[in-house]
């Protein structure tokens, strides 16, 4: 009898602790006036959405990259492939 006891006191507690996970994440969500706002997801500075690239990977996960932080990748790449010097010979 203590046992069954036990397990339904345990069952409603994390039912309990579900619901309100729940209900703290989905506050949590979405800042009202924030929903046009993203992280660059390199530098983490705020900008508008229109304002960045967004690249998708895999089913759900989303990256957004500033037009700084793009410029910076491209110089980076070049530098280390050495297409910028072919770049100046003309090739």
């Amino acid at each position: 009898m203590a046992l069954t006891i036990g397990a339904v006191i345990l069952l409603i507690g994390l039912m309990f602790l579900i619901y309100y996970g729940y209900t703290v994440g989905v506050r949590r969500s979405v800042k009202p006036g924030r929903e046009h706002l993203q992280k660059c997801s390199l530098c983490l500075q705020t900008f508008e959405r229109s304002k960045l690239i967004e690249r998708q990977v895999g089913d759900s996960k989303l990256f957004y990259f500033c037009e700084e932080c793009v410029k910076n990748l491209s110089e980076e790449f070049e530098r280390a492939t050495g297409m910028a010097e072919r770049k100046n010979n003309g090739d």
